[in-house]
């Protein structure tokens, strides 16, 4: 939807709001156990300066908290120092603002937070550090958390129409009469700092202001919405588009909401994109684009309805295998099924329903259903079978059901592998990095069996403590074995 509105009375101010949000890994030194994280966006400002919306989260209940006499609630004190370096010329900014937080009994107690600031356009270097007075620390104090991201602040064009950054959004409702922080153009914005979505979540929230579409040389504008898979930083395939046509106005800002649903997603990386052309297509005069990346986590499809598969023709792939063979498929498959087909699965016996049902299965998961390949099948395949050479061992003889396996399969082809085969009185580990997450596999046999011990990705094994713990870890393997 979208709305004429006049511009925003003031900026926004620091507000609170406790949010049940999964947390993952980026540049950050200590900052894990406190799932500090930072996102910022960019409208339109001054003559000189765009205004600059960051959004942050941190963990309250990793923070000492301590009684306030007048409430007889316990708090949690924060402070929060922001540095902004720019790249190449001009001046570095730097804000510091405090957050007192009522301390719940929830663990972890995600905090988000909204702290508005003008800047110059252009490429900061940016580090957010945090400071917990409840442990005595000061306005000199060291922080306990930091988190170095960069920032992008966009020059917005006055002459022509132009879009600003895309926010993703945990909601977005309309409410004119709320003044709160989270409050622009009638609208109450909720981010979503970290574009992590589960099944929990009915849809992805996006927002988006439009300035000037009065110098529209068109009468009507159009704003294309986009969801783009994407694999290996490169976009694959559209799963989904909405667009909306905009009349001209007179003056004024527009708002632009829209929401994509998740209940037919399947895990992994994607990009929203906004697309604002001057006309419509194919006569667009000219075109604005932005774009912001989200992690589906979550499995779909529990509200999807029960497909026919008699009317499903069988895949060539599995034309003549016997039952056994399409079962070891689906073991090798079954991490990236949603739990309805799973649920489908255990109902199936027979050569034909299960090739009818393994044929569907990759249809769907078809990027490129024009082509004669399926690349998504193929690129899997692949890793199945890195599974099988590299991660066997003598307890998991088929390597795609190891805890190495099941990640590569699951998440793809990590970004880093930090390997530890021979570190002083510590067993063999491995680190694996991704754009949003870590996974930890210690080898606790030391005969190749890589578990899983800690991972920073949503519905995994947790132990954020697990480097300091290894110690006792090893001496209770130890005292344990035979």
């Amino acid at each position: 939807m979208f709305h004429s509105l006049p511009r925003r009375a003031a900026p926004v101010v620091v507000a609170l709001l406790l949010l049940a949000v999964p947390f993952s890994r980026g540049a950050a030194q200590g900052a894990d156990a406190l799932a500090l994280r930072a996102i910022a966006s960019s409208y339109a400002g001054d003559e000189t300066n765009s205004l600059v919306e960051l959004d942050y989260q941190f963990d309250a209940s990793k923070l000492i908290d301590r009684p306030d006499v007048a409430s007889g609630e316990r708090l949690v004190h924060a402070r929060f120092r922001l540095h902004l370096v720019p790249q190449g010329s001009g001046a570095p900014l730097a804000l510091e603002w405090r957050v007192n937080v009522v301390r719940e009994a929830e663990t972890p107690q995600i905090v988000v937070g909204v702290k508005a600031f003008d800047a110059a356009p252009g490429l900061y270097h940016s580090t957010l550090e945090l400071i917990d007075e409840g442990a005595g620390g000061g306005a000199s104090s060291p922080p306990v958390a930091t988190f170095a991201f960069t920032t992008t602040v966009i020059r917005f064009n006055r002459a022509k129409p132009t879009l600003s950054d895309l926010e993703i959004a945990e909601e977005i409702r309309q409410d004119p009469e709320d003044s709160g922080p989270y409050a622009k153009y009638g609208f109450v914005v909720v981010p979503s700092v970290m574009g992590i979505f589960t099944a929990a979540q009915p849809q992805i929230n996006t927002y988006v202001e439009l300035y000037n579409a009065a110098r529209a040389q068109s009468r009507q504008l159009l704003v294309l919405f986009r969801l783009n898979r994407v694999r290996d930083k490169e976009t694959v395939g559209t799963v989904a588009e909405r667009s909306q046509i905009v009349d001209r106005p007179d003056s004024g800002t527009l708002i632009i909401t829209n929401a994509f649903g998740l209940d037919s997603m399947t895990p992994g990386d994607y990009r929203v994109v906004a697309i604002l052309y001057d006309g419509i297509p194919p006569n667009a005069v000219d075109s604005s684009l932005v774009g912001r990346g989200v992690y589906i986590a979550g499995e779909g499809g529990e509200e999807m309805s029960q497909p026919d598969l008699s009317t499903v023709a069988v895949d060539p792939l599995f034309a003549g295998k016997k039952e056994m063979e399409l079962n070891d498929e689906w073991s090798m498959v079954i991490y990236i099924a949603t739990p309805l087909e799973k649920k489908l699965w255990e109902g199936l016996s027979g050569v034909d329903a299960k090739g009818r049902f393994l044929s569907r299965f990759w249809q769907v998961r078809d990027d490129s259903p024009e082509t004669s390949a399926n690349e998504v099948r193929e690129d899997y395949m692949k890793r199945v079978d890195e599974a099988r050479k590299r991660y066997a061992s003598p307890n998991v003889k088929r390597g795609w059901e190891s805890d190495r396996g099941r990640v590569l399969l699951q998440y793809g082809r990590p970004l880093e592998m930090d390997r530890h085969p021979q570190d002083f009185n510590i067993r063999p580990y491995e680190i694996w990095t991704y754009n949003r997450f870590q996974f930890v596999f210690l080898d606790r046999t030391q005969h190749g069996d890589y578990m899983l011990v800690h991972s920073d990705a949503p519905n995994e094994r947790s132990h954020t403590d697990w480097l300091r713990d290894l110690g006792r870890l090893n001496k209770e393997w130890e005292e344990s074995s035979p």
